[in-house]
């Protein structure tokens, strides 16, 4: 330090002295809670919602039902069903029913183990990591049955389901076929792709495939896809995923826009709901290696783990000419009386009894101090 070294003409210590330079960067936070340190975090009074508790590895579970909570269409369709008679953990719907109505009005994160045992599942199905759209699909499956012959009959097609055709002709023979079908979701490529036209262009192009056709053998055939219709609500998936070694499985959270006016970014991240940046939903999402270092993402300590290993996995779009429909407010209408009516029920018992227990605790720790 006291001689010139690493090319410097002078030494850092010159007569006892020595400069020092400050760089001082000013960011302005967007969020509230870019410096956070989230211990004692109130994801109700910070944001207005609340998380679900992860039982394990049912993250994927979280983001589903986050997402299909905030389309207010589909909570409306899911309350529709008559479900006065069932019981929760017997029964998709009304487990469903509960946890949208605790999400709305509780302060806490709200559990889901109703919901799971709705599905049959014992301690070695929660404890695998199931695929995101594949549960989607089957809880959409579910609820449609359901809605048969009910109010909300045929909603989830209107909400979810689209129309594809396949085609195909042949190059050199007199062949030509056609299949029209339902999706669900569409999956398309990122691959040398520079953004989502590019990828539904991808999608849609011609190709030619070989073909074993009846009486001609080996062919070849000239085959494409013409989406036909596109859902109120689309799910596209995109084809890359990140798998994270160290928890052994893929990590899933879902970051939404608030359905109002001049609304914001949350990311559900199980039991949190935090605010997040425009660059965090959009720039940290690519698939790179690392963050920008310039973004402010960099600068939250709970994400900057994360970041490496973030990909936009599910992209899901509302038809704009829809949006007023699917998001138009709840009211208290909407929701069935018996739903309240046992949930309100049972927080009132349940604060009861705790009640009961401190008072336990009190009554015993003055006998001590008597005795």
């Amino acid at each position: 330090m006291f001689q010139p070294n690493n090319g410097r003409s002078h030494p850092l210590i010159d007569n006892d002295q020595t400069v020092i330079s400050a760089f001082v960067r000013v960011v302005k936070d967007p969020t509230g809670v870019l410096w956070h340190n989230f211990i004692n975090y109130d994801s109700k009074k910070v944001t207005g919602y609340v998380g679900l508790i992860n039982q394990g590895t049912t993250s994927y579970l979280n983001a589903a039902v986050q997402c299909l909570y905030m389309i207010k269409y589909f909570r409306r369709s899911v309350y529709k069903i008559p479900t006065e008679s069932d019981v929760p953990i017997k029964s998709i719907a009304l487990a469903l029913q509960r946890v949208f109505y605790n999400l709305q009005f509780s302060e806490v994160a709200v559990g889901t183990t109703e919901l799971t045992g709705s599905f049959g599942w014992d301690s070695p199905d929660i404890s695998k990591e199931h695929d995101f759209l594949l549960f989607n699909r089957i809880l959409q499956e579910n609820l449609a049955s359901k809605m048969k012959n009910t109010p909300a009959d045929g909603d989830m097609e209107k909400l979810f389901i689209g129309k594809m055709e396949s085609y195909g002709k042949g190059i050199s023979i007199d062949y030509e076929f056609s299949r029209e079908e339902d999706y669900y979701d569409i999956l398309l490529d990122v691959k040398g792709c520079k953004n989502l036209y590019e990828s539904f262009v991808k999608y849609v192009a011609e190709f030619v495939e070989k073909q074993q056709i009846g009486g001609y053998g080996l062919q070849n055939v000239k085959k494409g896809v013409y989406l036909e219709s596109f859902p109120s609500v689309l799910y596209i998936q995109l084809k890359r995923f990140e798998y994270d070694i160290s928890r052994d499985a893929m990590h899933i959270v879902v970051i939404l826009k608030v359905p109002e006016k001049d609304s914001k970014w949350f990311i559900y991240d199980d039991n949190r709901v935090i605010p997040v940046t425009d660059s965090e939903v959009f720039e940290d999402n690519y698939g790179d290696e690392a963050p920008n270092d310039n973004q402010l993402s960099a600068l939250r300590p709970p994400m900057a783990a994360k970041k490496c290993y973030t990909r936009a996995y599910v992209l899901v779009y509302i038809r704009e000419s829809d949006v007023d429909e699917m998001l138009a407010s709840m009211s208290p209408g909407d929701i069935p009386p018996h739903i309240k009516r046992h949930l309100d029920g049972e927080k009132a018992q349940n604060e009861m009894h705790l009640t009961v227990k401190v008072s336990c605790v009190h009554q015993l720790s003055c006998d001590l101090r008597f005795l």
